[in-house]
């Protein structure tokens, strides 16, 4: 228990002076505007994320759904769009490096098939040869 409260002290020290120097490097409103884009950004990854959890959780009804695949890649992404969520310098990082890992890293398989999808029918045209005329 100490461990954890000791690194969530020394990441909220890190997390302050990072904001303090971004915000006197670049400015007070660039770091206010940064906040706010990277807050709505990770609210539409999380909204996006539940309707991908929600067609997945379809496919698991009909039994073609891989339950790996779904709590890796649907997993990163809802921490990657929190930490995002979060306000400051590090959260956005790290939230932005998870997401790059779950979005082109991971690339999530297809987790389910629809049952409508013609990959697999091939259309074919059958001509008759006519040989009785001479």
């Amino acid at each position: 228990m100490n461990f954890f409260r000791i690194f969530f002290l020394i990441y909220l020290i890190l997390e302050i002076i990072g904001v303090v120097y971004v915000g006197k490097h670049f400015g007070v409103f660039i770091m206010f505007s940064e906040m706010i884009i990277s807050a709505f950004i990770g609210g539409l990854i999380i909204l996006n994320t539940q309707a991908n959890i929600l067609d997945t959780l379809r496919g698991f009804s009909q039994s073609s759904a891989n339950p790996m695949d779904f709590v890796r890649g649907n997993f990163a992404k809802a921490f990657g769009g929190l930490l995002l969520i979060f306000p400051g310098v590090f959260c956005d990082i790290f939230g932005v490096l998870i997401l790059i890992n779950a979005y082109f890293i991971l690339k999530p398989k297809q987790t389910f098939q629809d049952k409508n999808s013609d990959e697999d029918i091939i259309d074919i045209e059958v001509l008759e040869k006519d040989e009785g005329k001479s």
